[in-house]
């Protein structure tokens, strides 16, 4: 164990090699016939990670396990991701937790994840920088349009955009929101997201739970044309299947068993 990792008081991360068998074998699918988005074709972040037919290997921030606290001693957050990063790990994933809930018990890396992650933008070189997710009902979609190209920039397109509806009832109350409605309030700030991403100059949106644009004004920063942003599901977000098959440019869905990964695969490509 080399001397920074024991400093670091923490594993050998070394990956040794990623299995190359189809990821969809025994599920009726053809990994051969999956390809990338052609709007995806160049972009770094989303060919490192989402790669047809493979199993791809990332960590969830705080990067460690913390089993005797509630809230994580984020110190070394920035050597472990190094680390990470050196052990050939694709890609680091920070959470949106704004307070703590003794319900849950746990507040992801305990930081801002909008800071955090251009932090490790300019901390890292080559791992991808994912957010799991930004709570959309939670936040101004503008905003998080522009967090997400700030990143994206700064990182050299390592950034995925993931964004999670929520399920702390109690935030939803700290932040005026409406519990009941937070599938409807998720659906419209993807779309409000979308629009100021992919339509920077002079939007137009209309909508019932966020503001509304009228062309007035232009979108800043804006993405590449070469590189545009994906945008990713995590967890079931409140929407039907239907839904998550074909408006995520990906999805990220935990909970689910070893054997029921194929058949799932399997459904969403149908």
């Amino acid at each position: 164990m080399a001397e920074e990792e024991q400093k670091l008081n923490i594993p050998n991360l070394q990956i040794l090699g990623q299995d190359d068998s189809p990821l969809f074998q025994g599920a009726g699918s053809d990994a051969k016939s999956v390809v990338y988005p052609k709007q995806f074709a160049k972009h770094p972040a989303f060919r490192k990670v989402f790669q047809p037919g493979k199993l791809t290997f990332g960590l969830m921030a705080p990067f460690k396990g913390y089993p005797d606290c509630q809230i994580p001693d984020v110190s070394d957050l920035f050597d472990c991701a190094k680390a990470a990063e050196d052990a050939g790990f694709d890609a680091l994933w920070i959470r949106d937790v704004p307070f703590y809930d003794p319900y849950f018990g746990d507040v992801g890396q305990g930081l801002d994840p909008v800071a955090t992650l251009g932090a490790l933008a300019v901390s890292t070189d080559k791992i991808v920088l994912g957010s799991a997710g930004l709570i959309l009902p939670e936040r101004n979609p503008i905003h998080v349009a522009q967090a997400a190209v700030s990143i994206d920039q700064l990182s050299g397109h390592r950034f995925l955009l993931g964004l999670v509806s929520g399920d702390r009832r109690n935030e939803f109350k700290a932040f005026g929101r409406s519990w009941n409605d937070r599938s409807e309030i998720f659906r419209e700030g993807w779309e409000l997201t979308k629009t100021a991403l992919n339509n920077p100059d002079h939007p137009h949106f209309s909508g019932q739970y966020y503001s509304k644009l009228t062309g007035s004004l232009s979108f800043v920063p804006q993405l590449d044309p070469e590189y545009p942003l994906p945008l990713v599901a995590i967890g079931r977000c409140r929407q039907e299947l239907s839904w998550l098959a074909n408006e995520p440019d990906a999805w990220i869905w935990h909970g689910i068993d070893e054997d029921e990964t194929a058949p799932a695969v399997k459904k969403l490509n149908d």
